[in-house]
């Protein structure tokens, strides 16, 4: 399940995902600032920190839906089906705005939107859960940290 996430962005047929980590390289290639992002992360890091969450979620296990052929696709917080992912250690998020574009609309609020992802998906990946199996199914019996 860890290997393979296309179950996840196949109930999204019509938009491309990609790596966060690719996404930022691309935007930062067609001249959008990332830094606010990457500052943010690092602030995130620290506080969290804090709490005791070592380690935060990998950029290259955050999937961004984006270039959507979907006609009115609009990404972001409220964009169904879309979050971190527990058994798979994948977050499945989309861009803020329009995704029938290859940059965001509006770059600043795309990027927030996008540390706001992040970091709240960094919780839940560093999180302490535990399973038990029931009947052959794995069933959570403790959440951790929120």
């Amino acid at each position: 399940m860890r290997a393979d996430a296309s179950p996840l962005t196949r109930k999204h047929p019509a938009h491309v995902f990609r790596p966060l980590s690719e996404m930022l390289s691309r935007w930062a290639e067609n001249g959008i600032d990332t830094t606010p992002f990457h500052a943010g992360v690092e602030n995130a890091t620290r506080r969290y920190a804090g709490y005791g969450l070592a380690k935060m979620l990998p950029l290259d296990r955050v999937l961004v839906g984006c270039d959507s052929s979907r006609a009115g696709a609009f990404g972001g917080f409220h964009h169904l089906d879309q979050g971190y992912r527990h058994f798979q250690m994948v977050a499945v998020i989309t861009m803020y705005g329009p995704m029938e574009r290859r940059n965001p609309e509006r770059p600043a609020l795309a990027l927030l939107d996008l540390l706001r992802a992040y970091a709240h998906d960094c919780l839940h990946y560093g999180s302490r859960r535990r399973y038990v199996e029931v009947a052959g199914v794995p069933v959570r019996t403790q959440y951790g940290i929120n």
